[in-house]
C-alpha cells in the first residue's frame, strides 16, 4: 500500500466521489483506480484509503469516459494484485468534464469477477504555456523521453496544452517554443522556449506549467495561492523590488485581472540582478498599493525570511511559489 492521488489543483479533471463498501473480509486498505470506459486498460489515475469508506479521485477530463474500481488488499501483504477482491463503481461507465460527480459506491467484490485492466500505452501530460509577450506565431509542444521526441502536438497560442509520453518512465521533458513565422519549424538561437521536468510519470499528469521566456531574456515565474474568496473585478498584483524590506517603487511588476488560484504568473525582461518577489489581491482592481485589509504574500525562506531570487544572463527560475494571507484585524483604539 501507500500514497497515491489524482489530478493536480486547477487542472482540468472531474472530482468523483463516494464511498467504497467492503461486502466481505476484513476491513483494510483499499486503492480506487481510474480506467478506460471498458476496463480494458489502465489505471490512468490512483488513491488510497485506509479503509472502506468515503473516497474522492480527480480523472483528466480528456479520458471522455471513465469506470472506476476498487481494490482490496484482501490477504494485508501491502500489495494490490490479481488475487485481492476487486469491485466495480456502480455507476460506470462515468461521463467526463460535465462537472463533478457524487454519491458513486464501488461494492467490493463486484458479483461477477473482474480481470485487472491492462496497463495503458501512455499516459496524459497536460497544463499551460505561458507568455506574456507573445505576439503571433504557433507555439509547438514536445513531450521527450531521454533526447527523443515521443509526441508533439501545436497550439495557436499560449494556454492549455495535451501531450502524452509512455507511462512509468524517467527523464520526461515537457517543452515548448513559438514559431515566431509559423512555418511549422523553430531555432531555439532566437524563438521564445521554455520547459519543464520530471523524473517519472506514472499516471496521468495534470497542471504542468511551461513559462517561455526569449534566449536573451531574465524572467521570473511562479503559482501564486490564495484559499480565500475572489471576486470578479479583482487583481494579482505581482511586485519586484531589489531590496528585501519591498520599499519605494518596484522594479518590476505586472497585474492578472480575474486571477484563477493556484494563479501562474511570469515577470518577463527582467535585467541581471537581485529582486525580492511580493503580490498581493487588489480587492475590487483598483490599482494603486496594498491596503491594510487585502490579502498579501512574499517568496520567503524557511525561516519566514523573504528571499532573493537572483537573475544572471538568460535565468528563468520556475518555482517562486509563495502564498497570499489575509491580513490581521486592526485592532481597536
Amino acid at each position: 500500500g501507500g500514497g497515491g492521488g489524482g489530478g493536480g489543483d486547477g487542472s482540468p479533471c472531474t472530482t468523483i466521489e463516494g464511498d467504497t463498501v467492503l461486502l466481505q473480509g476484513v476491513d483494510g486498505e483499499i486503492a480506487i483506480t481510474a480506467n478506460s470506459a471498458d476496463l480494458g486498460v489502465g489505471p490512468f489515475a490512483l488513491t488510497y484509503q485506509e479503509s472502506s469508506g468515503p473516497y474522492s479521485i480527480c480523472v483528466q477530463d480528456s479520458r471522455e469516459y471513465t469506470s472506476l474500481l476498487g481494490i482490496h488488499d484482501s490477504d494485508g501483504n501491502g500489495f494490490f494484485e490479481p488475487s485481492d477482491a476487486v469491485g466495480e463503481a456502480l455507476l460506470n461507465p462515468i461521463a467526463l468534464g460535465i462537472g463533478d460527480i457524487t454519491g458513486v459506491t464501488i461494492e467490493i467484490p463486484a458479483a461477477t469477477p473482474i480481470t485487472l485492466p491492462t496497463p495503458p500505452p501512455y499516459v496524459y501530460l497536460e497544463g499551460d504555456v505561458v507568455y506574456p509577450a507573445y505576439t503571433t506565431g504557433d507555439v509547438l509542444v514536445f513531450a521527450s523521453v531521454g533526447n527523443t521526441v515521443y509526441y508533439s502536438t501545436s497550439i495557436p497560442a499560449p494556454g492549455p496544452f495535451s501531450v502524452r509520453a509512455p507511462p512509468n518512465t524517467n527523464d520526461v521533458r515537457v517543452w515548448a517554443v513559438v514559431d515566431l513565422d509559423s512555418d511549422g519549424s523553430y531555432d531555439l538561437v532566437w524563438d521564445p522556449s521554455g520547459e519543464t521536468t520530471m523524473d517519472t510519470a506514472t499516471f496521468d499528469v495534470q497542471g504542468l506549467l511551461v513559462p517561455l521566456t526569449s534566449p536573451t531574456d531574465n524572467s521570473i515565474s511562479g503559482v501564486v495561492t490564495w484559499s480565500g474568496l475572489v471576486s470578479t473585478g479583482d487583481a494579482l498584483q505581482i511586485a519586484l523590488h531589489d531590496d528585501p524590506e519591498a520599499e519605494g517603487a518596484p522594479v518590476g511588476e505586472i497585474t492578472i485581472a480575474d486571477p484563477t488560484f493556484p494563479q501562474a504568473y511570469t515577470v518577463p525582461d527582467l535585467l541581471p540582478g537581485t529582486y525580492y518577489v511580493t503580490g498581493f489581491l487588489d480587492i475590487g482592481g483598483n490599482g494603486g498599493g496594498a491596503q491594510p485589509s487585502e490579502p498579501l504574500g512574499i517568496y520567503e525562506d524557511s525561516g519566514g525570511l523573504p528571499e532573493a531570487v537572483v537573475l544572471s544572463g538568460g535565468s528563468h527560475p520556475i518555482n517562486v511559489d509563495f502564498t497570499l494571507f489575509e491580513a490581521p484585524p486592526e485592532p481597536n483604539p
